[in-house]
């Protein structure tokens, strides 16, 4: 089936500990861009397997307000990278920021 432009495309149960691309290279992490790339045209929020964490592309990012140097709620971690951008990364109470946004 294909996912109309525009629509969310959600999922659950990854863990890091599984990506050939993070196994390749433990410190590399799950980022936004890597979810850009396999759908361009889609915001994208990927919950992890032990429900603390989710990882989203820039789509959902931008659609979540969640702009460089924002500050995330209380209880919340919206992880960046060197240079402030966020990565994609949500952990805790900053998940519903973007799941909030998803349609039932």
């Amino acid at each position: 089936a294909t996912t109309p432009a525009g629509q969310w495309i959600t999922g659950l149960g990854w863990d890091v500990g599984y990506l050939a691309e993070c196994l390749a290279d433990p410190a590399r992490r799950p980022a936004r861009g890597d979810l850009d790339a396999a759908a361009p045209d889609h915001p994208v929020c990927l919950t992890d397997f032990s429900g603390h964490m989710v990882w989203v592309n820039s789509r959902a990012l931008e659609l979540a307000g969640i702009a460089r140097g924002g500050e995330p709620p209380a209880g919340g971690v919206i992880e960046t990278d060197a240079g402030g951008e966020a990565t994609g990364i949500l952990k805790e109470t900053a998940q519903a920021l973007v799941q909030e946004l998803i349609p039932p």
